[in-house]
Order: structure tokens, then C-alpha cells, then sequence
């Protein structure tokens, strides 16, 4: 199959993608969706609430709106679905304002049992304790997740997994000046004190993914406040890494295209690519069998040049001037008159239009490097 010359390239939509504690609901998907954050999911039912309680005042039907989509979770698009999503985000006692528990209903309707976990994690991360997931370390049989304390004292860690899951804390390396060194978590057993700007790695295993499981973490030195992430046995992938991965795949393919030359509507060329220097002022044509790949014919048009014709010749009669035959007359010059040997003639034909006749659009083509 032949290269193709030009592609059309679309522009991807801009995704919303959650923050730190959201990400502990991936553990529990039961739905295949990208999580939203809580400011998204509260906006989409302000905005879905608002628009059903004025179709209804005004006796119209509701399709769901543009918030629809984010708050159906993968529901089916019937009406019982849209009446479904109103009970569950709209308060009807309120003139179906939106409900504070909005983002609870979000993380239920995806995962259940998750949302004890966000809200702890909530807590946690205002009391300068954070939790990142590693997204590469995620599966049905291992998962890791990264604590970082950023308060002004200790925390004190500890692990409490389901039966037949195994988890170990390791303590994050900083590349500091060897007199920091000893600010380093301190691990004994199951529990970690990690002190102020310090991190540790929790790494968990199991082998039976017959059933799901939980892994409890718990703050000693903090009432024993405890966050509880539930761990199904079987994950539901994440559509954002799904894209991901089909981005990687789009781009590993595009990299197979060197030399390919694309339009676009703009200034610069994207990443990767860089003007085509040779179709500045120029149509393009398809090559031709055997034909000459990428070499250029005639004078480019410069900026906007409006071009009626090329320089070019005819033969006419003139009987004026001793009955001469077949003179050569150049055509083309600022006004389009014919001259020759101090000869001129009108000019014969008219059209109602000036200007080119193959008019067009500037647009900026790049190549892949």
C-alpha cells in the first residue's frame, strides 16, 4: 500500500482527569468510565438539574443536555435513565436544585464502597498527607501507592490487608546532601514513621483474585484514623488509559511516516513537523507513474497574489503590416496586451470575473521530521 501524501488531522477533545484521592476509586471500578473529579461531577449536576427543572416547568421533554453524559456513568439514554440521573442528583423538595451529595452518588454509581475511602483521603491530604497511585504498578495482582507527608510532624503508618494479601512499605530515596539522609522513613514490621517532607512506597500482592479484597491503611498517630480501599478482583481499565495507550499506538504508527506532509490551519507547524518549504506558493499535484517525486513547475505565486495568467504566446494573422503571417506575440504583460515588434492589438474575449482562475486558500503545510 502507498504512503498517502496528506492526512487530515483531528484535534482530540481536552479530557478532565481526577486528583490524588480520586484515584483510589480505580481500585474498585465496576464500570468502565473515566473518573471525574468532584468540581466536574458538582458542575455537571448543577447544569443537568438546572435544565430538567425547566423543561419541566415548561412541560418540554429532557434529553439529558451536554452534562448527561458525565453523570450516566455508562446508563443507558432511555427516559427512565434521564428520570433515573434527576432522583438520584436533583433535590425534587428543592425545585430540583442539585443535591450536596452529588459526588457521593458519582463514586457509588461507579464503585461502590469507595466513596469512605475518598472522603478519608480527603482528610488526610488537608492534614498534608498524600496518596498517588502508581498507575504502572496497577493490576489485579499488585498494586503500589506512593504516601507523602508534607506536615510539620511524623506520620505513623501502618498496614492491615484482607487475608491473602501481602503488602511491605519501602521508604522513597531523595537525592539529597548525605547530612539529610537521616530524614529518611524508618520502617519496622508493618509500620513506617515518615518524617516531615518524606515519602514511602506501599507495595501489595496477592495471588488469588478469585474474590475481592481490601487493604486497610491506618494513621496511628492520629486517632487511628484508617482508610479502607477496597480492591476488586477484577479491575475495570480506566478509558483515559485506554486512550492513552490507543495515543501511543496513533504515534508509534505516524513515526512510520517520515516525510508525510500535512495541512494545517496555522502559523506554526506541531511538534514533529516543520514547513515544507517547497509548497510555499504552489498547488500540488499527484505524481505520475514514474513521474519526477517533488520537483516544482513554473514561478510560485507570491503572498496573495491574485494571477490572472502566466506569461505565454499565440500566433495571429496581420495583415496590417505587409501582410505578414503567423507572428509570435507574448501575452501576459502588466495589462494583458498583446505587443509585438511594435505592434499592438486589442485584446480579444472578455469575462465578467477577474483575477485567478484556480482561486484559493493559504494554509500552512508542515512534514513529519
Amino acid at each position: 500500500m502507498k504512503t498517502p501524501l496528506f492526512i487530515l488531522v483531528a484535534l482530540l477533545p481536552s479530557i478532565s482527569v481526577a486528583g490524588e484521592c480520586e484515584e483510589l476509586i480505580a481500585m474498585s471500578k465496576t464500570k468502565n468510565t473515566i473518573i471525574q473529579g468532584e468540581s466536574a461531577v458538582e458542575q455537571a449536576a448543577r447544569n443537568f438539574c438546572s435544565e430538567y427543572q425547566e423543561s419541566k416547568s415548561k412541560g418540554q421533554s429532557f434529553s439529558g443536555g451536554a452534562s448527561y453524559g458525565v453523570l450516566s456513568a455508562n446508563a443507558s439514554t432511555s427516559n427512565n435513565s434521564v428520570e433515573s440521573i434527576a432522583s438520584t442528583y436533583c433535590d425534587a423538595s428543592n425545585k430540583y436544585s442539585a443535591k450536596a451529595s452529588s459526588y457521593q452518588s458519582y463514586i457509588e454509581n461507579i464503585a461502590p464502597s469507595a466513596y469512605g475511602a475518598y472522603k478519608t483521603c480527603k482528610e488526610w491530604q488537608g492534614k498534608k498527607l498524600k496518596f498517588n497511585f502508581d498507575r504502572n504498578a496497577m493490576s489485579a495482582n499488585n498494586f503500589g501507592i506512593v504516601a507523602s507527608n508534607a506536615s510539620k510532624s511524623d506520620a505513623i503508618l501502618t498496614h492491615n490487608p484482607s487475608p491473602g494479601i501481602n503488602c511491605s512499605w519501602k521508604p522513597v530515596e531523595k537525592s539529597v546532601e548525605s547530612s539529610e539522609k537521616e530524614k529518611l522513613p524508618t520502617v519496622k514490621g508493618d509500620m513506617i514513621t515518615m518524617p516531615y517532607e518524606t515519602s514511602a512506597y506501599l507495595s501489595c500482592d496477592r495471588e488469588n483474585t478469585d474474590k475481592d479484597g481490601h487493604v486497610t491503611i491506618i494513621q496511628i498517630n492520629d486517632s487511628n484514623s484508617q482508610i479502607t480501599i477496597p480492591w476488586r478482583n477484577e479491575l475495570k481499565p480506566d478509558q483515559f488509559t485506554e486512550l492513552t495507550e490507543q495515543l501511543n499506538s496513533i504515534n508509534n504508527e505516524i513515526k512510520k511516516f517520515n516525510k508525510t506532509v500535512i495541512t494545517v490551519n496555522a502559523k506554526e507547524c506541531p511538534a514533529g513537523w516543520q514547513p515544507f518549504q517547497a509548497a510555499q506558493g504552489r498547488y500540488i499535484v499527484g505524481l505520475n507513474d514514474n513521474g519526477a517525486l517533488a520537483e516544482s513547475v513554473g514561478t510560485a505565486l507570491k503572498d496573495k497574489e491574485n494571477r490572472p495568467t502566466g506569461s505565454h504566446t499565440h500566433k495571429y494573422s496581420d495583415h496590417s503590416v505587409g501582410g505578414d503571417t503567423n507572428r509570435e506575440v507574448k501575452f501576459g504583460n502588466s495589462y494583458g496586451r498583446p505587443t509585438s515588434a511594435g505592434v499592438t492589438a486589442p485584446p480579444e474575449g472578455s469575462s465578467s470575473i477577474e483575477g485567478t482562475n484556480a482561486p484559493y486558500i493559504q494554509l500552512l503545510m508542515c512534514e513529519k521530521i
